[in-house]
């Protein structure tokens, strides 16, 4: 069966650029994680508020993109594959920031690798689907 053909406007590009946009700042915010941490670990204590800043600001641009994607999925008839890769990462996010918490270091840290590699593929799977409509911003 194939995917729906999305509907072709101008609102329709606006959403898919828009969360292609959000995408690429989780997958941001996401890969600089380990960075604030890693700093943290040489002794600097205020990347460790930083790395926390950074997951709830991964989580606030995660539920702006899980808007659009649903917008962009429902009316304008655009992939439906954004919105569950969406709702995974929010899972996950949600998972790694009580393990962080918990200091459950040992899950923690290939949960990061694993949010990495599921934020890179909803920046790809983004990219694709806009350039799929051949959305003009």
């Amino acid at each position: 069966m194939n995917p729906p053909v999305p509907r072709r406007s101008p609102l329709t590009a606006w959403i898919g650029w828009s969360a292609f946009t959000t995408a690429a700042l989780v997958l941001a915010t996401v890969v600089a994680q380990p960075v604030w941490a890693g700093l943290f670990l040489t002794g600097d204590i205020g990347m460790l508020a930083a790395h926390q800043q950074g997951a709830n600001l991964a989580t606030l641009v995660l539920v702006v993109d899980l808007v659009l994607r649903i917008l962009w999925w429902s009316p304008c008839r655009g992939p439906a594959l954004g919105v569950w890769l969406n709702l995974a990462l929010t899972a996950a996010l949600y998972i790694q920031y009580v393990l962080g918490q918990d200091r459950l270091l040992q899950f923690h840290f290939p949960l990061g690798v694993g949010l990495s590699l599921l934020s890179a593929w909803l920046v790809v799977h983004s990219w694709r689907s806009v350039r799929r409509i051949g959305g003009a911003a």
